[in-house]
């Protein structure tokens, strides 16, 4: 006997997409969302359903400029007919920010709506509807957050057709798994409900939608009017009204997503990104995306340093203005902002609520180092001391660079000042380097050197003075081949690139290294068409060397010059500079090279004047290998089809035998074609456009401004080596590269305590993403994070001694959150802030 037949259930989700900020700006934005909630709230007055919204940000503008219609909404929420959905600060881009980054977006959310609402009405489904994907490191984000589900729209199905579309569990990439599920599109048009539930009504009964759950009896429908809000219509709300009433071929049900996920059943398990979407966000608007990363590093930067000053009693930790620049770092993360998909007005606010939030910690930074170093010695008559502090728990070999002025200019013409740096006695390998002013005199000065600075620690160095030769640019000799212990580096002088890196005797790259290659692309900031989709822009040809005339015409010079020189030369590095061209646009190209270590500097400011284009900087590799790229709390694999790939701060190409590695300081972009890695620098594409239908994608006969047009600065760092050394180390020389030390010509009162280190870690694997004051008032929080996909153990110690110390053991890319509170080091069960 067959059992009964589960009753065909349509669960519907009002809610009202609305971006703060896209074809807009937040002013227009938050007038609509007010808009919006009082409309939703004079409905439910009228009408028995349920409103659904997310973004803690949204309710904090009404409670801000509506507080009458907040103090409604938090009664409705008590009754249940307004639910909290996703509970995230907003909707941000799922794929750029960091693991640490979308923590917060979680947690900051979260706190709000419990302390506005009560914990009791926190969700158990995250929602993401519009981000142009989502990535693997995200289910343990969730479930170390609470959440149990996960709601989501993009891709569709014709982007990424193997994602499935009814429920499924989604395991990351340590194994954490989560409910998940496809919601169709988000929204309905306005008054036009009747027309999209009668459709999904026709292929619910015939079993043709994919997102049919239960064996054919659930359906989730998302509705209410969207992207510039809406929501409900009392028109939409009489239709459901009848409906409901008069019994339909299904029931009806006005649900929540968490209600919709209680009922679903998974059939199937999913271990990958939910990704790849409109490739095109990865890079458009390269400056939002730069300013992002670095107001991110030095958020978490200025939070450590402000810790480590707390913990030694030198310093009130400061919260309220460290919570402040977050939430700039959280708001700028939205998905039509970091992406770069919103109109000009939108790049200005969101560059300046960015600045901002730089301006706030580069204070706090100061203010902390200042309080750590002011029981270093006074410096004597004529000493111009440095003061270095790592920021990170565990020992840091590098080099760095101080710039400062002399004491008094010195006008002899015949007399040229140098420095030399010393650790105590120790001299320090060291040389001059070309100072930020351009006043040619004797005055302004920077010294680059090699140090080793201790976990957490503030140290002082000394620059003394010695009259020098001054340094002197020469022409790159034909042929030039850079050795040192590490590495062989072999240019060609015709091209301008590299012909050649040598590791151990070993060529691990082809000719053409670091070539800046020119596309043809389209106006698309999305970049939505279907070959965008499986290979962004087409390949044109690279960048040329100057000719020696052209290079001279560059430097308003007489004559011919070389276009590529030495730059600077010593005991630290060699600086190599070559001009380039590519039809009206130009690009100053600078190769560090390192000699006590691997690493390879290379900066780029590139003035770009091109439209339709794309610019990529490319590494070809001279063995078979496989390419891997940083995601929030894990790694990933990426296929070498020419598609684009979406990477945080370093993305490797390697094989059990070698490996090399690009860190970058704010782009996000890549593509790999048969061991060809390209990092994708900018595009010249048009502010919000994209394709509609079949018409033009942008107006003919006006002109439309372009994204990233102008100078633009990048800083990239090339190691390699063997993989079994550098890939366990990967992650932690990214982040060095993205927070490095903090170094200032300054002189300390003597007067004070020398501070303690505040933490060491014992394993090199293990990466510390954030440490700083509990919100709760209960002492620090750590959070560590294991960067590889082996099982790693690990001891954290606070201060100089063992006497408080915690052994840790990790899974596969677990990352953890530490309690350091009276003394006491503590693991917790889940993320908190």
């Amino acid at each position: 006997m067959k059992g009964k037949q589960e009753e065909k259930e349509l669960y519907l989700v009002c809610s009202a997409h609305l971006d703060p900020i896209w074809q807009w700006g937040w002013q227009e934005g938050a007038a609509a969302a007010l808009a919006t909630f009082r409309s939703a709230a004079d409905l439910l007055d009228r009408f028995d359903y349920v409103f659904c919204h997310n973004e803690a940000l949204l309710y904090q503008w009404m409670e801000e400029y509506d507080p009458a219609l907040f103090a409604r909404i938090q009664a409705f929420v008590k009754e249940g007919k307004w639910h909290i959905m996703g509970g995230w600060y907003l909707q941000p881009d799922c794929n750029m920010p960091c693991g640490e980054s979308l923590l917060r977006q979680i947690l900051v959310g979260r706190a709000y709506f419990a302390e506005k609402f009560g914990e009791e009405f926190l969700p158990r489904t995250a929602v993401n509807f519009d981000p142009f994907g989502h990535s693997w490191g995200l289910p343990q984000i969730l479930r170390q957050c609470g959440y149990e589900n996960y709601l989501f729209m993009r891709p569709l199905p014709e982007e990424e057709p193997e994602i499935p579309r009814s429920a499924f569990l989604w395991r990351g990439v340590d194994g954490s798994e989560v409910k998940s599920a496809y919601s169709g599109f988000y929204a309905s048009a306005l008054g036009n409900l009747q027309a999209k539930i009668e459709t999904e009504l026709d292929m619910f009964e015939k079993g043709e939608d994919p997102r049919i759950q239960n064996g054919g009896s659930l359906l989730l429908t998302c509705w209410g009017v969207g992207n510039h809000g809406g929501g409900p219509s009392a028109k939409d709300l009489e239709y459901i009204t009848e409906e409901i009433a008069r019994g339909t071929r299904v029931k009806i049900v006005h649900s929540t997503p968490d209600q919709f996920f209680d009922k679903v059943q998974p059939q199937a398990i999913y271990e990958k990104a939910l990704n790849s979407c409109m490739p095109g966000c990865y890079t458009s608007i390269i400056r939002i995306k730069q300013m992002h990363r670095e107001l991110e590093n030095k958020l978490y930067s200025a939070e450590k340093i402000c810790a480590a000053a707390d913990l030694n009693g030198l310093l009130e930790y400061p919260e309220s203005e460290l919570a402040e620049a977050e939430k700039a770092l959280l708001f700028c993360e939205f998905h039509d902002i970091l992406p770069g998909s919103c109109i000009r007005q939108g790049e200005k606010e969101a560059l300046r609520r960015l600045s901002y939030g730089i301006d706030i910690v580069e204070k706090l930074r100061l203010r902390a180092f200042f309080a750590l170093s002011a029981g270093l010695p006074r410096a004597k008559q004529g000493e111009y001391p440095i003061l270095v502090y790592n920021p990170h728990p565990y020992l840091v070999r590098t080099t760095v660079d101080c710039g400062f002025m002399l004491a008094d200019q010195q006008w002899d013409a015949q007399i040229w000042t140098g420095f030399v740096v010393y650790d105590g006695e120790k001299r320090l390998p060291s040389q001059m380097v070309k100072e930020s002013s351009n006043i040619n005199l004797d005055w302004s000065k920077r010294v680059m050197f090699d140090c080793e600075l201790p976990a957490f620690s503030m140290r002082m160095l000394m620059a003394k003075p010695q009259i020098q030769e001054k340094p002197k640019v020469k022409d790159l000799p034909d042929g030039y081949r850079y050795t040192d212990a590490y590495k062989t580096v072999v240019f060609n002088a015709k091209t301008g690139f590299v012909d050649e890196i040598l590791i151990e005797g070993e060529s691990i790259v082809k000719r053409n290294t670091f070539a800046p290659v020119v596309y043809e692309d389209n106006p698309d900031a999305w970049g939505m068409g279907k070959e965008q989709h499986a290979r962004l822009g087409k390949r044109k040809k690279a960048f040329r060397l100057m000719t020696a005339k052209e290079s001279a015409a560059f430097l308003n010079a007489a004559g011919e010059i070389s276009p590529l020189r030495i730059v600077e030369e010593g005991e630290t590095c060699v600086i190599v500079e070559g001009f380039y061209r590519y039809h009206y646009s130009s690009i100053v190209m600078k190769y560090t090279l390192y000699r006590n270590s691997s690493e390879i500097d290379i900066s780029l400011r590139v003035l770009w004047n091109e439209s339709d284009k794309m610019l990529k900087l490319h590494i070809p590799a001279g063995f078979r290998g496989e390419c891997v790229g940083q995601i929030s709390f894990g790694r990933e694999h990426l296929p070498q089809t020419g598609k684009e790939n979406i990477l945080q701060q370093w993305v490797a190409y390697g094989n059990d035998n070698f490996l090399f590695a690009i860190c970058n300081d704010g782009v996000y972009g890549s593509s790999c074609e048969n061991g060809d890695l390209g990092i994708t620098l900018l595009r010249g594409a048009v502010y919000a456009a994209h394709p509609i239908e079949t018409r033009p994608i942008v107006a003919q006969d006006r002109f439309s401004e372009r994204i990233d047009h102008g100078e633009r600065f990048y800083r990239f760092r090339f190691v390699a080596g063997k993989t079994c050394e550098l890939s366990p180390t990967l992650d932690r020389r990214a982040q060095l590269f993205n927070e490095q030390p903090i170094v200032l010509n300054a002189f300390p009162a003597g007067k004070g305590t020398c501070p303690f280190p505040a933490l060491k870690l014992s394993d090199e694997s293990v990466v510390m993403t954030s440490f700083k004051r509990a919100r709760s008032g209960d002492g620090y929080l750590v959070r560590l994070w294991n960067n590889t996909d082996c099982v790693r153990s690990t001891v954290l110690t606070v201060g100089s001694s063992s006497a408080v110390a915690l052994a840790l053991n990790f899974g596969k890319y677990e990352f953890k959150t530490i309690r350091l509170a009276n003394g006491v080091l503590s693991e917790l069960p889940c993320a908190e802030i």
